[in-house]
């Protein structure tokens, strides 16, 4: 029978190292050894796992404290559970994940914290997540990025740019198609926001499209062509307020007064801009009463 110890290498099972860790449980409780319940325990485990081609150490060690229990020794089962749990942080205070948090948490590596130029590192906000970044690190380089193509990188003859965000197989930069989105309507995830009927809407919604979309993948994100975007919603708003100043003035229905019809339509304002100054210049100046 094998064992799958917690690195994930396989070995064979050896009663022998059964049979000791429960010997020294009982002389952690008793002050003395008890190698006869020690060795009884240990075959009752390999009986428990007889036809198994392999077992995890996890669950050897769950059945060695289920005898204990079975046995009537509680105390040597506590006993051995709380060493196993000792062994376990001891373990994990030499693995490479946990040097990682001590040298963020305890700024014991400066070149780590200031690797990237774009966030102060040795912030509290920083910190939290140069240690999410060096994980997902970890996590792409040991199960998600091919072996080959590591060692390329150990070796340096290749360079993995943004390694941190590999192992999430997001997008990385886009543009963001805002004529689309604004013109009809879209989702966050949590709600759904509709077409804007002004400018200062719309640019309200350009900022949460942009944050939404930043926190949905990595590297950057930006509008080619926003001008271009905004600009239905620049002659939206411009047609409400020349109704509201043409009937403040009190010109709406006069003869010769400038409707709002006399303008091109949305999609054209930013196609025709001299037809634009030449309908604003004639109908601000010329329509304007005098007080």
């Amino acid at each position: 029978m094998q064992v799958i110890k917690r690195d994930g290498v396989s070995v064979d099972f050896d009663l022998g190292r059964i049979v000791k860790a429960v010997d020294k449980a009982f002389i952690a409780v008793d002050g003395a050894s008890n190698k006869e319940v020690s060795i009884r325990v240990g075959e009752e485990v390999t009986h428990a796992t007889t036809g198994a081609e392999q077992v995890s150490v996890e669950s050897l060690q769950d059945l060695v404290v289920q005898q204990l229990y079975n046995s009537g020794y509680e105390a040597v089962a506590a006993a051995y559970r709380h060493y196993r749990e000792t062994r376990d942080v001891e373990r994990m205070r030499r693995g490479e994940l946990y040097k990682i948090g001590k040298d963020v948490i305890g700024a014991a590596n400066l070149d780590l914290l200031r690797e990237n130029a774009n966030l102060n590192g040795e912030s509290f906000s920083g910190k939290m997540s140069r240690i999410g970044s060096e994980y997902a690190k970890w996590m792409a380089s040991r199960f998600v990025v091919p072996a080959e193509l590591m060692l390329a990188v150990k070796e340096g003859y290749v360079y993995v740019h943004d390694l941190d965000q590999y192992a999430l197989g997001t997008t990385n930069c886009i543009f963001i198609p805002f004529d689309r989105l604004l013109a009809n309507g879209f989702s966050t995830g949590s709600g759904s926001v509709r077409p804007p009927q002004s400018i200062m809407t719309a640019m309200a919604q350009v900022a949460i499209i942009f944050q939404c979309q930043q926190n949905s993948q990595f590297g950057g994100v930006s509008g080619n062509k926003i001008d271009w975007d905004l600009a239905p919603y620049v002659g939206k708003s411009f047609r409400r307020h020349f109704r509201k100043g043409s009937a403040y003035f009190g010109e709406a229905g006069h003869e010769g007064a400038a409707e709002v019809s006399d303008f091109p339509p949305d999609c054209e304002i930013y196609l025709n801009n001299k037809q634009l100054k030449k309908l604003t210049r004639e109908f601000t100046i010329t329509h304007i009463p005098k007080r």
